[in-house]
């Protein structure tokens, strides 16, 4: 059940058996999908729980659910399916200008993006995602400077960055001569790809701190 305001977050328990540490959101994720009992030490959802010592086996811990981010993604000819931890971006690619030009888009389940306080407001267990939006026009002068400020959260308000939250989001439809965006999940280059749909999947998986 996701998190309800006000209530402690998790269940106290003893930290089972082969528990893994987990040295990215990358690494978080792939272990999750194969059912493993994981702590994340390093990395962005890391960060977003606050772990300070995991646990190890038979110490006292907590077990955290958290929603998973389901990623359908139309890529060359072939549709792929991935499911994201902390977070899925899509930006153009770096012939065209990269992350300092044209469309960005961040897919938010952590709190953090790379170390920046990206939403500071969201949860990874609220049964919601938030999507940060990059509008077209805003200059790479701006871009860095908002970069920079997201370190402490202070990038929003702007004018040109827009954040919402939602259960399902699709990438904006666009011509059918768009190159599309590349797309990274977890901080993992999976390709580039025209059209991309994320639906967040509540309490889909846990984490032990």
């Amino acid at each position: 059940m996701t998190i309800e305001k006000g209530k402690e977050w998790g269940t106290e328990a003893v930290a089972p058996a082969g528990i893994h540490a987990a040295a990215s959101d990358g690494e978080l994720g792939e272990m999750v999908a194969t059912g493993a009992n994981v702590t994340p030490v390093k990395g962005d959802m890391a960060r977003t729980i606050g772990v300070v010592v995991p646990p190890t086996e038979g110490s006292s811990a907590r077990r955290l659910d958290v929603d998973l981010l389901t990623v359908e993604m139309m890529i060359g000819e072939s549709v792929v399916v991935v499911d994201a931890i902390a977070h899925v971006v899509l930006r153009e690619r770096r012939i065209v200008g990269g992350r300092l030009r044209g469309r960005f888009f961040a897919v938010m389940n952590a709190q953090y993006l790379r170390g920046r306080d990206m939403v500071p407001r969201g949860h990874p267990n609220d049964g919601r995602c938030e999507i940060v939006s990059v509008d077209s026009s805003m200059g790479p002068r701006q871009r860095i400077l908002a970069w920079s400020r997201a370190r402490s959260g202070r990038h929003l308000p702007h004018p040109r960055i827009a954040v919402r939250s939602v259960s399902e989001w699709s990438l904006p439809e666009t011509s059918k001569h768009d190159a599309g965006l590349v797309v990274e999940i977890d901080g993992v280059r999976r390709g580039v790809a025209r059209s991309v749909t994320v639906r967040v999947r509540p309490d889909a998986a846990n984490v032990w701190v």
